[in-house]
């Protein structure tokens, strides 16, 4: 298991290194707009040193974070997604533009059942294990989206990844350790400024973004020709969908 993470990972990786004229802008835009959004609730909220206790001060950053992050997964999660995997397929050319167009003409589709994804796993967050149940069963519903015409993509999510799931497990388990202790990192940085908070979001979307490459080539793993099985094989994609 440990060479299919360590493989799955460095083809991430490498894609990522590959194109930074794709990667940057899509990690920079939303790591701008949450860490001005970020500072805006928290000063909202009347987050300051001497205000209240240490610990109130982490619930607000947290449901306030928490808020932002949910906004931006259900709006602009897509296209990031989208954008990730196109990269990950290495088909077509390599470039902000057609990585836009490829994102943009799946957005309609992917919009409902990434949303659907994301606010399970929100939800379920709330009281950890059920977060990442639904986080195993649903690692390629934005893959399946992409790239399939499939009625219902979150229960062919939940039968694709039957077998993967303790991959993925180890392979999320340090950004689940990261998202229970980030709510301290938040709190010191948004009394610095929102640029501290950018940084932040930048080095959290840079990780985000390689864990919706890796999902994709275990998506591909699973889907491929060499695999036997009908059900394993990837659907007809969307009459004229762009490529």
């Amino acid at each position: 298991m440990l060479k299919d993470i360590a493989r799955n990972v460095l083809r991430g990786v490498r894609t990522m290194l590959g194109h930074p004229g794709v990667v940057i802008p899509m990690i920079l835009f939303p790591a701008l707009v949450l860490g001005v959004a970020d500072t805006a609730v928290f000063n909202w909220l009347g987050i300051t040193q001497n205000a209240e206790d240490a610990n109130m001060q982490i619930v607000k950053v947290g449901l306030g974070w928490q808020a932002n992050a949910l906004i931006n997964e259900i709006f602009f999660g897509p296209i990031f997604v989208a954008t990730a995997i196109y990269l990950g397929r290495g088909q077509g050319p390599a470039n902000l533009y057609s990585a836009l167009n490829f994102a943009l003409n799946r957005y309609g589709r992917l919009f409902k059942w990434h949303a659907a994804a994301v606010m399970l796993i929100s939800v379920g967050s709330i009281v950890i294990l059920p977060g990442v149940l639904y986080t195993l069963n649903y690692a390629f519903v934005d893959s399946i989206c992409c790239i399939e015409d499939e009625r219902w993509p979150l229960s062919r999510s939940s039968k694709l990844t039957r077998g993967r799931r303790q991959r993925i497990f180890f392979l999320f388990l340090p950004y689940f350790i990261y998202e229970q202790i980030s709510m301290i990192g938040y709190l010191k940085l948004v009394k610095i400024g929102w640029y501290y908070v950018s940084a932040m979001h930048f080095a959290t979307y840079t990780v985000v973004f390689l864990y919706a490459v890796i999902m994709y080539v275990m998506y591909e793993e699973r889907t491929s020709k060499t695999k036997s099985g009908p059900e394993l094989q990837p659907a007809p994609a969307p009459v004229g969908a762009a490529q």
